[in-house]
C-alpha cells in the first residue's frame, strides 16, 4: 500500500482562477437579472399585466428599496390619474387622449413626467436599465396601434429615449442619491396625479 505524506502535491488555494468556484447565489444572479428584466420588458412591450407589477419586478430587478419605492410611486401615480393600473388600459387611454405628457390638465401631465423621471433615476447601471426606461417611455407616450403609425413612431422614440437616459443616468449620476430624488420625483408625480 502507498501512502502520500500529508500534504505532498496538494496546494491550499487553486492555482488558475478557474478552479475557484463561486457560491451558487453569485452564479445564479445574472440568469435572475436577464429574466426580471426579460419579463419586465416583455410586459412594458406588449402592454399586458400590471404597472405595479412592473414596479415589483423593477424593484427586484434594481435590488433596493428606493428603487422599488420610486417605481410603485410611479404605478400609483398612473393610479391616481388614470383610475388604473391596467397597462392595456394606459396604452388604450393614451390611444384615445394622446400621449400622457402631453395631455391635459397639465398637473396629469407634468405627474406622468415627474413618474418616467423617477423611474430613469431609480435605474441600476447595465441591462437591467432597459427595463427601467422602457417603462418610463410607456408612462408618458404609450400609445397602442390602433392610434397610427405616427403614434407608434412617438412610442418607439420615448421607449428609446427612457432607456437612453436611464442608461446614462445609472452610469454617470451617484446612484444612492439618484434613487432617492427618484423616490421624490415619484411621490410628486403622486401628489400631482391626485389633485
Amino acid at each position: 500500500m502507498l501512502v502520500e505524506p500529508p500534504g505532498a502535491l496538494v496546494h491550499r488555494e487553486p492555482s488558475h482562477p478557474a478552479l475557484i468556484r463561486a457560491h451558487p447565489a453569485e452564479a445564479a444572479a445574472p440568469a435572475l437579472r436577464l429574466a426580471l428584466t426579460a419579463a419586465a420588458l416583455s410586459l412594458v412591450m406588449t402592454s399586458s399585466g400590471d404597472i405595479l407589477v412592473v414596479a415589483a419586478l423593477l424593484g427586484l430587478l434594481a435590488a433596493d428599496v428606493s428603487a422599488w419605492a420610486a417605481a410603485t410611486l410611479a404605478g400609483l401615480a398612473v393610479l391616481a390619474r388614470w383610475g388604473t393600473t391596467s397597462l392595456a388600459s394606459l396604452t388604450g387611454v393614451q390611444t384615445v387622449l394622446g400621449p400622457a405628457a402631453v395631455v391635459g390638465p397639465a398637473r396629469g401631465a407634468a405627474s406622468a413626467c415627474l413618474a418616467a423621471g423617477a423611474l430613469v433615476l431609480a435605474a441600476p447601471p447595465g441591462l437591467p436599465a432597459a427595463a427601467f426606461g422602457a417603462t418610463a417611455g410607456l408612462l408618458v407616450a404609450g400609445q397602442g396601434p390602433a392610434a397610427g403609425a405616427g403614434a407608434l413612431g412617438v412610442r418607439a422614440g420615448a421607449c428609446v429615449a427612457g432607456v437612453a437616459l436611464a442608461l446614462g443616468a445609472a452610469r454617470w449620476l451617484p446612484s444612492r442619491l439618484a434613487r432617492w430624488v427618484a423616490v421624490g420625483l415619484g411621490a410628486a408625480a403622486l401628489v400631482l396625479a391626485a389633485t
